[in-house]
């Protein structure tokens, strides 16, 4: 019999420390729901537990399930109403992220060995594939307007991963292009957390869309940064070697926006990209060249601006959406 997950009741402007328990402890619950063999793995592609099965706390930063949680109480439902759609949301996170490590070769994640490196890549793909069929059956539980929500998102994660493994090792594409890409890759799952909470409140369906705008808004920044920071961050700071991006030749936005410039400089990185004897030095060169950084500048202050408009039309003013507007404000200008 499946475990019902206890809550503590919701209150008005809740604390994120709060929230972050309540989804730790409800994603335990549902690892102990899995077939034992599994378990351990499970744990451990969610951070709740290491492979040996004690106790961890290794999940990240929990940000899909904490949009989902905030945008249900600031539709004017309470948290608990939308716990099951933030646990299968984050078990869908859990599912990729353990597929994505295999396809990349990674083999740390969050400081720790990725779980095909810690098992072995035909254990993590098995456990990916559980931590999806766990994601279903969750979601279900929630309903099935917001079961629907979470489907549709993880197929259009799925389709952006496979347009991202197209694209990788080619030529960029184009700003539009990979827009498209990381809307699916990106924005699909923010935007169901975010539509998902408000569905799970009650709201109307003119309200769930404005939500899902916002969280496909919020994804799209959240992208463009997570790329800035993969060819120009601070490997101190991001964990990542400096141009980890570029040495993939990943269809990244500061390689788009640089080859959208056009010109002798465009045509030269073109060229290097194409040359997998490129140094990452000179195509980061390249990039200058093109004056790809104030370009990425402006797209960015576009995407932001599209994300403080969806904002206006989606979060309710005063205390109910202060929570989820604090979340959001976070992650602008991450570093890291």
């Amino acid at each position: 019999m499946a475990t019902t997950l206890a809550v503590e009741p919701a209150v008005l402007d809740t604390d994120p420390q709060r929230l972050r328990r309540l989804v730790e402890e409800g994603l335990a619950a549902l690892v102990r729901d899995t077939p034992e063999p599994l378990r351990a793995l499970c744990g451990e592609a969610l951070g709740v537990t290491d492979l040996d099965g004690r106790p961890a706390r290794n999940g990240g930063k929990r940000l899909r399930p904490l949009l989902c949680l905030l945008s249900c109480e600031a539709s004017g439902g309470a948290v608990e109403d939308a716990l099951h759609a933030a646990l299968a949301l984050e078990c869908v996170h859990a599912f990729s992220l353990v597929h994505d490590d295999i396809v990349d070769g990674d083999r740390e994640r969050r400081g720790r060995p990725s779980l095909w490196a810690a098992a072995g890549m035909s254990l993590a793909l098995n456990a990916g594939d559980a931590l999806h069929a766990l994601a279903c059956a969750t979601a279900v539980r929630a309903g099935a307007w917001t079961a629907s929500l979470v489907h549709g998102a993880t197929m259009s994660m799925i389709e952006g991963q496979h347009l991202d493994l197209c694209a990788e090792g080619a030529l960029a594409p184009t700003v539009a292009e990979w827009e498209r890409l990381a809307v699916r890759k990106t924005g699909a799952l923010f935007a169901a957390a975010a539509a998902a909470g408000a569905a799970s409140a009650g709201a109307s369906d003119e309200v769930v869309e404005a939500w899902w705008d916002l969280g496909e808004s919020l994804g799209l920044a959240f992208q463009a940064r997570d790329d800035v920071l993969g060819v120009w961050g601070d490997p101190a700071v991001t964990g990542k070697p400096a141009g980890s991006d570029l040495a993939r030749r990943k269809a990244s936005l500061p390689v788009a926006c640089a080859l959208e410039a056009g010109g002798v400089a465009a045509e030269a990185l073109r060229r290097d990209l194409a040359n997998p004897g490129s140094s990452v030095a000179l195509l980061l060169e390249r990039l200058e060249g093109c004056d790809a950084a104030s370009r990425v500048a402006l797209a960015e202050a576009g995407y932001m601006e599209k994300l403080r408009l969806a904002r206006a039309e989606a979060i309710p003013p005063g205390a109910r959406g202060h929570a989820v507007s604090e979340l959001i404000d976070g992650l602008a200008g991450r570093q890291a």
